[in-house]
């Protein structure tokens, strides 16, 4: 069983959306395809976020933040539609991470969120002056699991993230809901 914190809850475990077996071949054996998810997508290095890429994207799901070693020229964000009252909304999304769980990024893979916190920000600001472009949503990788506040940093780059144009900032990665201001 899993180990918690002191006075952390337990919750039942969130499904997330699962990606194929097969459209992930190149990741190893099959069960680890299984147990791969996002928060570890660079646990088998370059080839665990090529093959996370390629599995996300034979599934059509919209990805950002990562690249495969081979794509240094996509950007780090995606762009998708959304239809409301009769009208169409190009909504963008930009991800990073706080780190790749000590693994070293030698191909320039994720985008990371302190290190390169000028590249997200005039990201953010190129996405948020755009005419096609209703909303910049900001989805860090980031925080201290378990806590229930976000750290210094977070609220830091949030708040710049906010100033530089985006319309929210979603963070991920505690495993507890933490605190929304407005």
């Amino acid at each position: 069983s899993a180990v918690r914190p002191r006075g952390a809850r337990a919750f039942a475990p969130l499904r997330a959306c699962r990606i194929p077996v097969e459209s992930a071949a190149a990741a190893g054996s099959r069960r680890q395809q299984r147990r791969r998810g996002a928060d570890h997508r660079r646990t088998a290095a370059a080839a665990g976020a090529d093959a996370t890429v390629a599995a996300v994207k034979a599934a059509g799901l919209a990805y950002t933040g990562t690249r495969t070693q081979t794509d240094k020229k996509s950007p780090w964000y995606t762009i998708t539609g959304v239809s409301k009252g009769g009208k169409s909304y190009n909504i963008a999304w930009l991800g990073c991470s706080y780190s790749t769980n000590g693994i070293p990024d030698r191909k320039g893979q994720v985008l990371m969120c302190y290190k390169q916190r000028a590249l997200v920000l005039s990201t953010i600001k190129s996405l948020a002056a755009r005419k096609d472009i209703a909303a910049v949503i900001l989805a860090p990788h980031w925080g201290n699991e378990y806590r229930h506040r976000p750290n210094r940093r977070q609220v830091s780059l949030a708040r710049a993230a906010l100033n530089a144009g985006a319309t929210a900032v979603i963070g991920t990665h505690p495993h507890v809901i933490q605190p929304m201001e407005r």
